[in-house]
């Protein structure tokens, strides 16, 4: 599987600009939550269309800020029946998400200090 996040990647896009991407990431982590509450109800919902969706727009970010585990488990999501998910799998992925999130704000860390 792939590594969490890709930290060259992340701090390549963040250059210099420390102060001003680290709202991005808080941004990122709000806007993540409410994709994978978005993603559990759809599994629950049955809706492959919403489901779909959300995966889409979590992948676009998390592929964006180098999170590459978060992107596979997203790409899976997209490529997946409905049938095929549950709320296991959501777990796993807010797991992932979290842990990302985490790795990304460590690595930013040390560049603003």
């Amino acid at each position: 599987m792939s590594q969490l996040i890709n930290r060259e990647q992340l701090l390549e896009l963040v250059g210099d600009d420390v102060e001003t991407f680290l709202p991005i990431v808080d941004d990122f982590a709000d806007n993540g939550k409410t994709l994978i509450a978005t993603m559990q109800a759809s599994i629950e919902a049955e809706q492959l269309t919403e489901l779909k969706s959300a995966a889409h727009q979590l992948k676009g970010s998390s592929g964006m800020l180098g999170m590459e585990k978060l992107y596979q488990m997203c790409k899976l999501v997209e490529e997946a029946e409905i049938a095929q998910l549950d709320t296991t799998f959501i777990y796993d992925l807010n797991n992932v998400f979290s842990a990302s999130l985490h790795a990304a704000k460590d690595a930013l860390s040390g560049l603003a200090e």
